[in-house]
């Protein structure tokens, strides 16, 4: 005897039709044409956040190497170029370039990433070249530094002047708002 559901079964049909298919395939390609946009602006937020965190990671290092090493260091900013890197002074007092990392190293901003500006405790520099200085002691200039994304994105990296301490917030952040917290 057989059962109706093995006659309902070998009744209906094996697979799906090429119409059916093609249908499928259209949804799906409409949708991912509508979500490629959105990941490309995640890409260049992404990017943005990596580059706050290196300038984080730099400015911890120095911060450490200033005090175990009793050295003055500076991290420099060349606005235009998008253009960051580690000096110290010789036995002469000028500043030198160091080479002694990967990580000190001079190296550039990603692409679609530029500084907007860097607000030191003299000055807020717009263009040309800026830094920010680590002394021996443990003090720290305070600064913030403005990154933008071609997208008008925009992050401030602050760096607090005792701790050495860096923050980063979205959006632009004024040294007058940040001091009064």
């Amino acid at each position: 005897m057989t059962s109706r559901v093995q006659i309902i079964w070998t009744q209906a049909q094996d697979g799906f039709s090429l119409v059916e298919l093609s249908i499928v395939l259209l949804l799906l390609s409409f949708l991912l044409l509508l979500s490629i946009p959105r990941f490309g602006a995640v890409l260049v937020g992404q990017r943005l956040n990596s580059t706050g965190h290196l300038i984080t990671g730099m400015v911890r290092y120095l911060y450490d190497q200033s005090t175990a090493k009793k050295r003055i260091y500076r991290l420099n900013y060349h606005l235009q170029d998008g253009e960051i890197w580690v000096t110290f002074p010789n036995d002469e007092g000028e500043f030198i370039e160091d080479q002694s990392s990967t990580f000190t190293r001079r190296r550039r901003l990603p692409a679609g990433i530029q500084f907007e500006d860097v607000v030191t405790p003299v000055e807020k520099v717009k263009e040309g070249q800026a830094y920010i200085q680590f002394f021996p002691s443990g003090l720290v200039d305070r600064s913030i530094v403005h990154l933008r994304a071609d997208d008008g994105a925009q992050l401030s990296v602050l760096i607090h002047p005792l701790s050495g301490r860096v923050t980063i917030e979205p959006g632009y952040r004024e040294l007058e708002v940040v001091q009064k917290r």
